[in-house]
């Protein structure tokens, strides 16, 4: 009978141990999981958000090249094919009076 008893008490025991573990590890389980999502996400924004800078840095920046080049480029054209053709016209009215005078006189 003793046998007998000292082997009930043995599952008996390993059977209360392990409900024992179970009941110790599943909360700890639940924690390193939220634990782990949370490192997880944090680092998935941080990543996110340094590589959509600069993305966005490098579009806006080729972007506003481009577009001011390009209106620099019209307004300068512009500004000086007008600013040429006024002093031209004054000039070349002022050098043809000059010379038509210089030639009728």
């Amino acid at each position: 009978l003793e046998p007998l008893l000292e082997r009930t008490l043995e599952r008996t025991l390993e059977w209360l141990l392990e409900r024992l573990l179970e009941w110790l590890l599943e909360p700890l389980e639940w924690l390193l999981e939220r634990l782990l999502v949370r490192l997880l996400e944090a680092v998935g924004m941080a990543v996110g958000m340094a590589v959509g800078t600069a993305v966005g840095m490098a579009v806006g920046m080729a972007v506003g090249t481009a577009v001011g080049s390009a209106v620099g480029m019209a307004v300068g054209t512009a500004v000086g094919t007008g600013v040429g053709t006024d002093v031209g016209a004054v000039v070349g009215t002022d050098v043809r009076t000059d010379v038509g005078m210089a030639v009728g006189t």
